[in-house]
């Protein structure tokens, strides 16, 4: 009997494509710090958070937040590294494409998955898509953190919309009103 398998094309250079982005994006992210804190991080979020939390204290909302961030963030950079510099202290990134999981019957595919070394194989769509809201949400987050520092007690407050209120086509998730209305 003969299988044929669905294949990502280019799996290995598409799934590090996708890890420098990421990296390149935490580094965009990071230079939020400059203009609204008067500090340079680069992409290093380890700093960052541990410059918070002498700055603003460890129960500071900015420093929970990079806290909370602190896994996701040092994956990726882990991986993005482990890609760079296989066999390092990052380890190696391990990738394998569709193959079959089990030969039946009923036959089943298992689908992408990265990992590194001594970590379990993840799937690889999941955790981009992720990646991806992850980054999104820590810069609007970081954005409003900022900018609610610039003038504390003012007119404004930055609020999350409820997840079951957005609408589906604009899913806006942060909104400004007025303080006091």
């Amino acid at each position: 009997n003969a299988v044929q398998l669905p294949a990502v094309v280019d799996l290995r250079a598409r799934s590090e494509l996708f890890l420098y982005n990421a990296k390149g994006a935490l580094r965009e992210i990071a230079r939020i710090f400059e203009p609204l804190y008067g500090q340079k991080f680069d992409h290093k979020f380890q700093k960052i958070r541990q410059w918070a939390e002498a700055t603003y204290g460890p129960d500071d909302a900015l420093t929970k937040l990079l806290l909370s961030d602190a896994a996701w963030i040092e994956c990726v950079i882990g991986m993005r590294n482990a890609v760079d510099h296989p066999g390092s202290g990052d380890g190696t990134l391990f990738l394998q494409n569709f193959r079959l999981a089990s030969a039946g019957p009923p036959m089943q595919v298992a689908e992408p998955t990265w990992h590194r070394d001594n970590e379990p194989p993840r799937p690889i769509a999941a955790e981009m898509s992720a990646i991806m809201e992850n980054l999104l949400t820590l810069f609007e987050d970081l954005l409003a953190d900022g900018l609610m520092r610039l003038v504390p007690g003012g007119p404004f407050v930055i609020y999350e919309v409820p997840e079951a209120e957005r609408d589906p086509s604009i899913p806006v998730r942060l909104r400004v009103g007025l303080a006091n209305p």
